[in-house]
């Protein structure tokens, strides 16, 4: 089991988009078949942030005052072989992908870093069989392409295990 440190922003998908529900479905079967943490649907934004609350909150209103909403496209499914990157899905860097991501490394005065954007399906540790089986299920079950909208930015205090993680604010883009 891995822990989070930091807080992360999170973009989250319109649950009115056709997909949403496959995904959901799909994050909430595999936490249970293989008893791993479950987790909303997102794409991060930033992750590992460490700012005390006021500064925080400050940059996280600053950021969402500048964001506007975007459609997303999830391609690949893939894994890095890390616990927080074992199954998902890539999301296209396009424009809009990568100027949200610029902005927020600005508006939080963050060294440009590669960004990964990607919507996880699952956490946890797995055997390189295992990633290969779930590899082919959602192959097997998820569209090739997936567009999506993302009509809201959360803040997650993102310490700790998947469990002791929670959403401090929501804001709708």
């Amino acid at each position: 089991m891995s822990t989070g440190k930091g807080y992360s922003l999170w973009l989250i998908p319109d649950p009115h988009d056709k997909a949403y529900d496959l995904i959901e479905q799909f994050i909430c079967r595999i936490s249970s078949q293989h008893n791993t943490p479950l987790f909303p649907q997102h794409v991060t934004l930033l992750s590992d942030l460490r700012f005390d609350g006021k500064d925080m909150y400050e940059k996280f209103f600053n950021l969402v005052a500048q964001l506007d909403r975007y459609e997303m496209q999830l391609d690949k499914v893939g894994s890095k072989g890390l616990y927080f990157q074992n199954l998902f899905l890539t999301v296209r860097q396009t424009d809009p992908v990568l100027k949200a991501h610029a902005l927020a490394e600005k508006v939080f005065a963050l060294e440009t870093n590669v960004y990964f954007p990607h919507l996880s399906l699952a956490y946890g540790d797995f055997s390189k069989q295992q990633v290969e089986e779930l590899q082919q299920k959602v192959s097997d079950e998820l569209p090739k392409r997936i567009k999506c909208s993302f009509v809201a930015i959360e803040l997650w205090r993102t310490i700790g295990t998947v469990a002791e993680w929670y959403k401090m604010e929501h804001y709708p883009l």
